[in-house]
């Protein structure tokens, strides 16, 4: 996954994360733990392009870098635990109050 990609569903996660701490609705902890666990399994290879210029063609040329992140998957997990443990809060805390 490309880097910038991935810090604009990082920020998308937070801010489902918090509105559905404040609203308490289900379904948005049930999409907080999707996107965090779309952002566990993609934090492995996170790839940006470096150009670098190319003598043969006379023109810079892009080269993909790869790199691996251990805390990238670690804040998706904390995400993915966090939303899981609110969500069935949420679900029983409903179905207390009936």
């Amino acid at each position: 996954m490309i880097l910038e990609v991935y810090i604009i569903l990082l920020i998308v996660t937070i801010a489902l994360f918090f509105t559905a701490f404040f609203t308490k609705y289900v379904i948005l902890w049930a999409l907080t733990s999707i996107m965090s666990a779309v952002l566990i399994l993609s934090s492995w290879d996170i790839e940006y392009y470096m150009y670098q210029y190319n003598a043969t063609i006379y023109s810079y040329s892009p080269t993909i870098i790869h790199l691996s992140y251990g805390y990238m998957s670690g804040i998706g997990v904390a995400l993915f635990g966090l939303s899981l443990v609110l969500l069935f809060f949420d679900i029983y805390n409903d179905n207390m109050k009936k």
